[in-house]
């Protein structure tokens, strides 16, 4: 975290030879800073959302449960053996915890962001509050029917605008639409650090292929 409070990185990425994504835990010289992640409880009162600044996956959603054939990634691994967990997904900066109806946060919570420390390291664990998630960008000349929609690193790169896009840390969503584009943040990071990288990107694939799309 910076002195803002913005995020810092705290995994390495690398890409396993099936092609998936993975991620090491934080060296022992980043063990003492903290990671900012915020813990969002939607109306779903069996869910719980944890936004993070670092990428998890690179598809557009993977889901685990406990007894589900496969070998999930450690963090998933250790969260499913707590007992009350029912589920876990994950997208490319949020973190969904399921719960069983019998089982109240109060027990959960404390088990669940002990895992995620285990794993992530030290940790600034914030509470959600509502803010702008989406920005919107007027591109005369984007001819797209249907509007486009990209959710993942992996669908995106079917795109140029939605590849460049997702090649910025911080996007998470990208709807190509006629004449704008609206793009969704990860809740940790910042409009101020990633508009001027958005607005530099589409300058970037607009000199070098045309808007038409399918």
């Amino acid at each position: 975290m910076d002195e803002q409070g913005r995020p810092l990185q705290h995994e390495t990425e690398g890409t396993a030879s099936d092609g998936s994504l993975q991620t090491s835990r934080p060296s022992r010289r980043e063990w003492h800073t903290l990671m900012v992640v915020i813990c969002e409880r939607p109306a779903n009162p069996f869910l719980v959302v944890y936004h993070t600044p670092i990428t998890l996956t690179r598809a557009v959603v993977e889901g685990f449960a406990p007894g589900r054939p496969g070998h999930p990634p450690p963090l998933v691994a250790a969260l499913l053996r707590i007992p009350g967990v029912q589920g876990v997904q994950r997208f490319r900066y949020e973190l969904w915890v399921r719960r069983a109806r019998e089982v109240p946060w109060l027990a959960l919570l404390p088990a669940i962001e002990q895992a995620l420390q285990q794993h992530w390291g030290s940790l600034d664990v914030r509470t959600w509050h509502p803010e702008p998630r989406y920005l919107t960008v007027a591109c005369p000349g984007l001819t797209l029917a249907p509007p486009l929609v990209f959710e993942g690193i992996e669908t995106a790169q079917a795109h140029p605008v939605a590849r460049a896009l997702f090649a910025i840390e911080g996007v998470a969503e990208v709807l190509c639409q006629p004449e704008h584009i609206r793009v969704r943040k990860g809740a940790v990071f910042h409009w101020d650090d990633l508009q001027p990288q958005i607005t530099a990107a589409l300058a970037r694939v607009s000199q070098g292929c045309s808007w038409g799309g399918s």
